[in-house]
């Protein structure tokens, strides 16, 4: 596997990551200490153990297995163990290791993780969710051609400082399916395919990336509809909890840690001090520019608002 390295550092959600595994999406990273490391070593007791199940979890360890790809074992929020298989697509690899294995260590370590994109609006931070399709990352495209910066792609990490929400970034990437990059006009900024869909590319953001922590003041749930025009209407009470529970990324591996209640009480406490609003967006249309600007104006009349 010519991806191997002899150890690199990089940096994403404020960690310092040293890893066997070429992952370029990443940011380099110049320190001597690592806080998480990534490792090629032998599963193959842990995947005898899982038999026909796709992931287990003992005494704080996470294994999955992604058949045709590898088996990944995730420890107390340090340690990514990988043992890939013969032939495994190492693009499909990078990816399980900076979602799901990504995820689990941020759980691990007491952070939420929100499926989607967030964008820094007015100097603070704005989660778009919504389910696979939506369009969070083609609108996060399309705000940042407005001048906003990216902060997150894919994963939303979310921790409580003092109480009050913060996101920490993620890495200066985006994945975007092809007609999207071509409709805003982006296909020069593509670095390579997903693997896992050959349509959907990744584009560099080191132009317009905040690579600082910045606090949270709202999530949108983008999802399409029969609207003629971009809608946003605010959610409040359970709406909020529902939304963002619904929107935890690989919701799975909360069950899996046994952290059903650490998650009600953290969704709660989020609830409690930020906003959220539904963004509705016409499906049959390509939209991105005009829902942005929706965005941008919901933002603007907030922050009047609210001070």
């Amino acid at each position: 596997m010519n991806d191997v390295t002899a150890s690199a550092m990089y940096k994403a959600f404020g960690l310092r990551i040293s890893s066997e595994l070429h992952i370029p999406e990443l940011s380099a990273a110049y320190d001597d200490e690592a806080d998480v490391w990534i490792r090629f070593v032998d599963l193959s007791n842990w995947k005898q153990r899982l038999h026909n199940r796709n992931l287990i979890v003992e005494h704080n360890v996470l294994v999955v297995h992604v058949a045709g790809v590898a088996v990944f074992a995730v420890e107390e929020g340090r340690r990514i163990g990988i043992s890939p298989e013969a032939n495994a697509d190492v693009e499909i690899m990078r990816q399980c290791v900076t979602s799901t294995c990504m995820a689990a260590i941020l759980l691990q370590r007491g952070m939420l993780a929100l499926h989607g994109s967030a964008v820094m609006i007015e100097g603070s931070a704005y989660a778009i969710v919504g389910v696979s399709g939506a369009g969070k990352s083609t609108l996060a495209a399309a705000l940042m051609q407005r001048g906003y910066s990216l902060l997150s792609d894919e994963i939303i990490a979310v921790s409580l400082s003092g109480g009050s929400p913060v996101v920490t970034p993620s890495y200066p990437a985006q994945y975007l399916w092809s007609d999207s990059l071509q409709r805003l006009g982006l296909m020069e900024r593509v670095v390579s395919d997903t693997g896992k869909h050959p349509d959907k590319l990744r584009i560099a953001v080191d132009w317009q990336f905040q690579s600082q922590p910045i606090p949270l003041r709202g999530v949108m749930e983008l999802e399409q509809s029969q609207t003629l025009h971009p809608i946003a209407e605010e959610v409040s009470g359970l709406g909020k909890l529902r939304m963002f529970m619904q929107h935890t990324f690989r919701p799975f591996l909360i069950p899996a840690f046994g952290m059903d209640q650490w998650h009600f009480s953290f969704v709660t406490e989020l609830a409690d001090h930020i906003s959220a609003y539904q963004l509705r967006r016409p499906s049959q249309q390509f939209l991105a520019a005009e829902v942005a600007d929706t965005v941008v104006d919901t933002v603007r009349k907030e922050v009047v608002n609210n001070g």
